[in-house]
């Protein structure tokens, strides 16, 4: 029996889980896209083109939530691609509905949102995912082996260091990862990643302290061809909310160093920027 499933947001992350679902039918066909949901239609057209041209496959589309809920498409879950502030909302939405969810990461833009969001899931037993894809590659996972095996004996100092310098510009060309009631700045959207992999490889943190600045307040808005080329097939039908010809001003912070105890008692320091 088939797992049927609406694909909520079609911009850049969208189209990247609807290339990973093409691929997926070469070879099981138990997962069923049955919808795409954005709020323009446009992206979800693009998104709906795409997978008939690779399938044959037609979906339907809808312009929000309320309209996919409302309509008489038979669901078993949803996998959610929005925009991060949106996460934490659909997601117990969707559960609420009695419908299994994946959803990319983070699983909200602060503490209270998510453990709203994981009480949601206790009530429903509804299946909550989060997609974290960094700690299934093949290297995390020998490293998590070796660790494992105490082969090297038990790690008691990491060190965490991620730099990409931005020149001034706005993260993958979207808007919206400028501004920390959307996206939350690359500590959160990018960083979520080493967050996991540190609590993946070491285990439950004990205590963090830190500090966080804001170090390039205004950023240029450019084109994904502009900012990464190898990513521009993926964004290049999205939709921007933001003006282009003027300059964005960036209220989610862009750096933070911190240090970190484990539980294990090993210690740890991070630093994650985007803009040195």
């Amino acid at each position: 029996m088939s797992n049927k499933f609406a694909l909520i947001g079609c911009g850049g992350m969208g189209f990247r889980h609807l290339l990973g679902y093409i691929e997926y039918l070469k070879y099981d066909n138990e997962l069923d896209l049955v919808a795409l949901v954005d709020n323009n239609d446009a992206s979800a057209l693009y998104l709906s083109d795409h997978l008939f041209k690779n399938t044959k496959k037609k979906v339907d589309r809808f312009n929000s939530l309320n309209d996919l809920f409302n309509s008489n498409v038979s669901l078993d879950s949803v996998d959610i691609a929005t925009t991060n502030e949106t996460h934490h909302s659909i997601g117990i939405l969707s559960m609420k509905k009695n419908l299994d969810v994946m959803c990319e990461k983070p699983i909200s833009l602060s503490l209270s949102y998510a453990n709203e969001l994981l009480e949601i899931q206790k009530q429903t037993k509804k299946h909550f995912a989060l997609f974290e894809n960094f700690r299934r590659d093949p290297i995390n996972r020998f490293t998590k082996f070796v660790i494992d095996s105490e082969e090297f004996g038990d790690p008691i100092v990491v060190t965490d260091y991620e730099s990409s310098f931005s020149q001034g510009k706005v993260m993958h060309g979207t808007g919206w990862r400028t501004k920390k009631e959307k996206g939350g700045g690359v500590v959160l959207d990018a960083g979520i990643h080493n967050a996991d992999l540190l609590l993946y490889f070491l285990g439950p943190v004990q205590s963090v302290s830190g500090i966080s600045k804001i170090l390039i307040p205004e950023r240029d808005l450019l084109t994904m061809k502009q900012t990464n080329h190898n990513l521009q097939e993926f964004y290049s039908h999205r939709i921007e909310d933001y003006d282009s010809t003027k300059k964005i001003t960036q209220n989610a912070v862009d750096t933070i160093i911190s240090t970190l105890k484990f539980k294990s008692g090993a210690i740890g320091s991070v630093l994650i920027s985007d803009a040195i």
